[in-house]
């Protein structure tokens, strides 16, 4: 009896390895003779073989073995065959264990991807045209991808071409990029190619088209391309803007927004501008420092240009007819946490409530109010169950039927347990209230609400003083809270 083993039996698609495996070819035979055994096979690497006589003297456990390395590209087949020294042949008997075990393809090498008729960090202003071409031994165009997007306008597909395969890969001829204005973007351009055996390879490059003038991105900070996502920040950050142009720019202003006022920022004080080279054209990286933008509410920060063959640029296009979008710097500071009011009382104070009272449960925020949390609390227990939560869109929907106020009442079953309140706003500030069940059927309301000026102060706060609206009665604070609840998350500045 022969066997045959394989060490590596990570295939890919049938009969596809990207890692060298070894067979093993074990003969169990009392009269085996090493010369009588053949191994065809298109590796060279082949043992001389061992033997091993086995404990009794039937020479039933007599093992002759033999391996075959397998570390080179390319496709192979195995066969075993041979007599003992009595003349029995036993090709009939051989049994291939493992995946793919007599026909295989070992590839241990990576796609190759190659961009034509576009350079990195290249600006162009003529045709623009790329080619992704795809090289591989075993190319699959179903296993290949292209992308391209645009700083400003996004996903690209529209100028993408078919990919067509031929004898060797493939490749992907674009259209020239149309001489239109809202075309003059920075474009990021990508391609992933897996072969057969799961190699794969990928690449980007990012150039930028500047036929009208100037482009924007945000120069790739993370932390900027963040903060314009999510919109709303609990603290003052530094944002960047980056400006390419293939002519150099003869003046630059910067203008600042601030909740309707606006005011020229100073070069080398309120940001720092860096100018590099971008192929054979220029680009300038603007960083605005933090402090610009310490106090709270709704910011813009306008960049505007001229460049030498007189192109008049901005990173924000005020007329939006034409299709074309901007690169705006536009986000709001909110470092003032929710406040919770209970019929009227701060939240924050731990009021006390009779048994069976209707408790109206008032939450807002200065700007937008993002998730609401009703639990109970049993402090011996250190147990807590949530009765309601409320996210996003379901938390306005919610408010919004119900006037902006949810309701709760303690009974005979919770009385001895504690109402817990917690609101986010969606620049993640937490406010966090409590309220507890008495017996009595009278009592003093403790914690009412006593507006003060509001602090700059964010995070996770029970003390509404600081919070407050300065000068507002009381029965006023819950009117300004489910109007301030609605305020337009993107108000024009």
């Amino acid at each position: 009896m022969a066997t045959v083993s394989f060490d590596n039996n990570a295939v890919q698609n049938e009969r596809y390895f990207k890692e060298p495996r070894t067979a093993t070819i074990q003969i169990r035979d009392r009269n085996i003779d090493a010369g009588l055994i053949k191994v065809d096979t298109q590796s060279s690497e082949i043992s001389a073989g061992t033997y091993e006589r086995g404990n009794d003297d039937t020479g039933n456990g007599d093992c002759f073995e033999k391996t075959v390395r397998y570390d080179q590209d390319g496709t192979y087949t195995l066969e075993v065959t041979g007599t003992d020294a009595l003349g029995n042949a036993f090709e009939k008997e051989v049994r291939f264990t493992g995946t793919s075990p007599d026909q295989f393809v070992i590839d241990q090498t990576a796609p190759v991807i190659s961009v034509q008729q576009v350079e990195a960090g290249t600006a162009y202003n003529g045709t623009i045209a790329p080619v992704v071409r795809f090289s591989d031994e075993n190319f699959s165009k179903d296993l290949t991808e292209v992308s391209l997007s645009g700083a400003r306008e996004g996903d690209r597909k529209d100028l993408l071409s078919a990919i067509m395969q031929d004898a060797s890969g493939a490749s992907c001829t674009m259209q020239d990029i149309p001489v239109k204005k809202e075309n003059d973007d920075i474009y990021t351009l990508r391609a992933k190619l897996k072969d057969l055996a799961g190699n794969e390879s990928r690449t980007e490059l990012e150039f930028s088209v500047n036929r009208f003038g100037s482009t924007y991105d945000y120069n790739n900070d993370r932390d900027t391309q963040e903060l314009m996502g999510d919109y709303f920040t609990g603290q003052e950050k530094r944002v960047y803007l980056r400006e390419i142009n293939q002519n150099r720019l003869t003046d630059q202003k910067v203008t600042l927004y601030h909740d309707g006022a606006n005011r020229v920022l100073q070069q080398g004080i309120e940001y720092q501008v860096t100018q590099e080279a971008y192929g054979d054209s220029i680009q300038y990286i603007y960083a605005f420092a933090g402090h610009n933008f310490r106090k709270e509410g709704i910011y813009e920060v306008v960049v505007q240009s001229v460049d030498a063959a007189g192109n008049i640029n901005s990173n924000h296009v005020m007329r939006q007819d034409d299709g074309i979008e901007s690169v705006r710097i536009r986000f709001a500071v909110d470092k003032t946490a929710p406040q919770i009011l209970l019929n009227g009382s701060d939240a924050t104070k731990a009021p006390v409530f009779s048994e069976g009272e209707e408790i109206q449960i008032l939450p807002g925020d200065n700007m937008q109010l993002q998730n609401v949390e009703l639990s109970l609390s049993e402090s011996q227990e250190g147990k807590r169950t949530v009765l309601e939560a409320y996210n996003g869109t379901a938390l306005l929907k919610k408010l919004m039927a119900t006037d902006g106020v949810l309701s709760f009442s303690f009974d005979a079953q919770n009385k001895e347990q504690d109402l817990v309140i917690r609101a986010v706003d969606a620049a993640g500030n937490v406010r966090i209230g409590t309220a507890s069940c008495m017996s009595e059927p009278k009592m003093q309301r403790a914690g009412v609400f006593t507006p003060r000026m509001p602090s700059e102060r964010s995070g996770e706060t029970n003390d509404v003083d600081r919070d407050g609206w300065y000068g507002i009665p009381v029965a006023a604070a819950g009117m300004l809270l489910l109007i301030l609840l609605g305020r337009k998350k993107h108000a024009d500045v």
